[in-house]
């Protein structure tokens, strides 16, 4: 575990403590591991050895890098095979992608479940409103002023309600919406993401 652990990017601190190399910011020593486990307790990143030679991209190596594979018929075993430089800076790159890419996969979540409780949110008060205004003009009460204001924000309701239930079904990723000429797919709804963070 200790060699599995400084090959991907952690610093090992003494036989049973490293820095985590997926934290941000004061990361000294939150990783505790043993022969067969790993824990982050800033992050709660957790591996056994298996998951991380997986990450590593050592599986098909693992039994060399492990001293578990045989010459021959099995009668001598072989010494354990020690990554080189370069597939170790190569592992390690390979596992800050892969968290730069779940980062970003948890920044995208917050930013549709936002958005969602942005449309969900104006739809809420366009539809109250448009109660109100109804409610106001079956009264017959109104002044002229009065229910042309009632009309307008009825008007509001109706104009945007396309574009509201458009946004809502594309950020719900909906089949067959009546309201998106084509079936909104999660993968564009991720590209259409990064382009905004690109522009900004």
């Amino acid at each position: 575990m200790r060699d599995l652990l400084a090959q991907a990017g952690f610093l090992v601190r003494t036989a049973t403590r490293a820095d985590c190399a997926r934290c941000t910011g004061r990361s000294r020593g939150t990783v505790s591991y043993n022969a067969e486990v790993a824990h982050c307790f800033r992050c709660n990143w957790s591996a056994n050895r298996s998951t991380l030679a997986r990450e590593l991209g050592l599986v098909g190596q693992a039994s060399a890098c492990w001293g578990l594979s045989h010459q021959g018929r099995g009668e001598n075993r072989q010494a354990k095979a020690r990554p080189t430089r370069r597939q170790r800076a190569k592992a390690r790159r390979e596992f800050r992608r892969r968290a730069q890419n779940e980062d970003e996969i948890r920044s995208f979540a917050r930013w549709r479940e936002e958005r969602l409780r942005q449309v969900s949110d104006r739809y809420h008060a366009l539809s109250r409103a448009a109660v109100r205004a109804e409610k106001a003009l079956a009264s017959g009460v109104l002044t002229p002023e009065e229910q042309s204001l009632a009309w307008d924000a009825l008007a509001r309701v109706y104009h945007e309600e396309a574009q509201l239930s458009a946004a809502f079904d594309l950020l719900m990723c909906a089949k067959a919406s009546r309201w998106l000429e084509d079936d909104a797919r999660i993968e564009d709804l991720f590209e259409c993401w990064k382009t905004l963070q690109g522009s900004q």
